[in-house]
């Protein structure tokens, strides 16, 4: 599902300033080419261990407690309960697996040394083997992604901010193709999207645009969008056909808790 901007809209794009964008929009991350071996599939460093087996236990904990009918009475305890076990649900799925594929292994293992000189047993359990190995250290790297420290305001919505930039007519347009671009992505996500004030440009698209977005983490998904973006193109106002360079600003500005004030 990830792609950058110039993918999503068909057109060159890229940030004026040295940014290292690592949302779903642009992939920063690329995993390092794996050798598939059939040495022994070296095991999970004991500290993740121990955090997987951690969060499984929570997760265990957090579903005996939703089927309580007494957090089930209480919405706001329970949507509170449902969500923490919601992100432990996938890195415990992914432990389960690697689990798995620790047992598929050890058989596959067996399968080589029951071989008795059967070299094509013996080959199909070596392929096995390293098509594990490879599958558990993918998962090994998962899983300790997952569970790094998350920045507490992932799970924010957000007010985004949309100007047009240099480029005249054209970057006003070019704004409203940004404002398209994430309000699809928004709809494919779920999450709602409501314009809060719009000032229309003259020949389509817009001066400015805020919108608030609400849903599961909206600001994780779209916090690193903040910055330039520059598009290259022929404008539909171009009448000779010459390319012309127009820029929009975004703002992804995370929602403030509720605080009350007291006033003597």
């Amino acid at each position: 599902m990830a792609m950058s901007t110039s993918a999503m809209m068909g057109v060159a794009h890229q940030p004026l300033r040295s940014v290292t964008r690592t949302s779903r929009f642009t992939p920063a991350v690329h995993s390092r080419p794996r050798v598939r071996t059939g040495t022994v599939a070296m095991a999970a460093p004991d500290f993740l261990i121990k955090k997987l087996e951690s969060s499984a236990q929570t997760h265990k904990e957090l579903t005996f407690r939703l089927a309580d009918p007494d957090v089930a009475s209480d919405p706001k305890e329970y949507q509170k309960l449902s969500k923490a076990m919601g992100e432990l649900t996938a890195v415990v799925d992914q432990y389960t697996r690697y689990k798995e594929c620790q047992d598929e292994e050890a058989e596959a293992r067996e399968m080589v040394k029951d071989a008795a000189g059967d070299a094509e047993m013996e080959a199909m359990a070596r392929e096995e083997i390293a098509a594990l190995k490879e599958e558990m250290e993918e998962l090994e790297e998962k899983m300790t992604i997952a569970l790094l420290p998350k920045d507490p305001l992932d799970d924010k919505n957000i007010m985004l901010e949309i100007r047009a930039g240099t480029g005249g007519d054209e970057a006003g347009i070019w704004a409203g193709d940004l404002w398209r671009m994430y309000q699809r992505y928004a709809q494919s996500k779920g999450w709602t999207a409501t314009i809060l004030t719009a000032n229309i440009a003259d020949f389509g698209g817009y001066k400015e645009i805020v919108v608030e977005m609400t849903g599961d983490s909206v600001y994780s998904e779209l916090k690193w969008e903040a910055g330039v973006h520059r598009v290259q193109r022929v404008p539909a106002t171009e009448s000779q056909g010459r390319v012309q360079t127009s820029t929009a600003t975004v703002a992804v500005m995370p929602e403030v808790d509720e605080v009350e004030v007291k006033i003597d």
